[in-house]
């Protein structure tokens, strides 16, 4: 099968199929084309291994450290925002539950 694991049997189950890897991917995973035709990968190997090449099939290797930058701050970014957003979401909870409490004990909680 050469240097990469039988993609069918990795994708029925949901194994990432670039072979040093064995992390599980969700429902359908990501393309790791051109890497490996018709093979699906995990977050990670899109990330670290399929974005990079893909961009330096497009740009070359000079622009592609440049561009594997700008998208790791960008991913730092996006990973900031969803940890703040998870934490408003607990905040919002807590505060609806001591509302909650209060109106229980005014005795307006059906209001």
């Amino acid at each position: 099968m050469g240097k990469y694991k039988q993609i069918a049997i990795d994708q029925e189950n949901h194994i990432c199929c670039f072979p040093d890897c064995d992390k599980c991917f969700g429902e359908y995973g990501h393309n790791a084309s051109p890497m490996i035709p018709n093979g699906r990968c995990c977050e990670y190997c899109n990330f670290n291994l399929v974005i990079p090449h893909r961009l330096s099939l497009i740009c070359g290797e000079d622009k592609k450290s440049q561009l594997t930058r700008i998208l790791a701050d960008n991913k730092i970014k996006v990973e900031t925002m969803n940890y703040v957003i998870e934490k408003q979401k607990k905040e919002i909870f807590r505060l609806n539950k001591e509302l909650h409490k209060i109106k229980q004990e005014r005795g307006d909680w059906l209001s």
